[in-house]
């Protein structure tokens, strides 16, 4: 899953360089200004890949560096995302509907070397306050949002934020274009107020994309069991973290008994891999390494079925019921 905060990164400047942990090795360097008129309305029902990065408009007219805006940002990863699987159609590609989600699953049934991305962005601070942006971000392949990061922002109280606070009515106004969309909602930063307006606001079911579980592991990252259990019970999902704010210890066996937490509080069928792989938390092993988690799980006793949906098959299930048709 790429999430668009690993863009808050990315630095146009004379000399941009890479992006740990995200997209760093395709993040040109321009010596140039940032101007920011490049085509953002394209058509993906006739255009589905946007234009390449070439086609921004940058033009050298200053040689001092220019922070674009978060939404700037966010289309300038998004376009090299999209060239990265215009380049490498055959090691990696996005999944933004079902059909797409088939063919990924189908070339690695096959025996296919194959990674798929699906685009997501966290904190939603890109929307800068335009319903109409959520649209744009759609058309640009864009198919789950969460509403908050590290702090308060327009569409309500942030979990790491000083208010508190619930959704705005511009984050109510948000809540009813993401579903009118169908875009999938990420609650992992979210204040507690926030995700309970969210549940009572819509009947979508949620994603807690990264977190752990207060009954488990208390502190402020990690929202009350009350409102995990009601996601779950509106069929979300939750995925279970591997740094220590949210399992406490990022020991394979301490994840493992998260999500054993998880199973026994929420149902088997709600609990996936929450990995929080971003570069800005420390973790025990790295993605070539998952088969600890597995290892941990069979040496608890969890059968095979169960163990194959907590490491992934829950959450290709939720993809296959929640992303578009085609």
């Amino acid at each position: 899953m790429l999430r668009s905060n690993c863009i808050s990164k990315v630095f146009v400047s004379n000399t941009t360089p890479p992006v740990p942990g995200c997209i760093g090795d395709r993040v040109p360097s321009y010596n140039t200004s940032y101007n920011t008129s490049y085509n953002t309305s394209y058509n993906t029902s006739t255009s589905p890949t946007p234009p390449h990065h070439q086609h921004l408009h940058i033009t050298n007219t200053s040689t001092t560096p220019i922070t674009p805006t978060l939404w700037e940002r966010t289309l300038f990863a998004m376009v090299l995302l999209h060239d990265l699987a215009s380049d490498h159609p055959d090691q990696f590609m996005l999944v933004r509907n079902q059909q797409e989600l088939a063919s990924l699953l189908g070339k690695k049934a096959n025996g296919q070397k194959i990674l798929g991305g699906l685009i997501g962005s966290e904190g939603s601070h890109a929307l800068e306050g335009d319903l109409a942006n959520i649209q744009r971000l759609y058309d640009a392949g864009f198919r789950m949002m969460s509403l908050q990061h590290f702090f308060d922002n327009k569409l309500g109280g942030s979990l790491h934020g000083n208010s508190g606070a619930g959704l705005s009515e511009f984050g109510r106004q948000a809540i009813r274009e993401m579903d009118r969309l169908g875009i999938m909602i990420d609650v992992s930063h979210s204040s507690e107020q926030v995700v309970s307006d969210v549940l009572t606001l819509t009947a979508t079911p949620l994603i807690v994309s990264h977190t752990g579980l207060q009954g488990h592991c208390p502190n402020q990252r990690n929202i009350s069991d009350e409102l995990m259990t009601r996601i779950a019970a509106g069929g979300g999902i939750i995925g279970i973290g591997y740094w220590h704010a949210a399992v406490c210890d990022i020991s394979p066996k301490s994840i493992v008994k998260a999500i054993s937490y998880g199973i026994d509080l929420l149902g088997v069928e709600h609990i996936s891999l929450g990995s929080d792989f971003d570069g800005a938390v420390t973790t025990a092993f790295d993605a070539a390494e998952l088969a600890v988690l597995t290892h941990e799980m069979l040496k608890a006793g969890y059968s095979a079925d169960d163990i194959r949906a907590v490491m992934g098959g829950n959450m290709v299930r939720f993809l296959q019921q929640h992303l578009p048709l085609q």
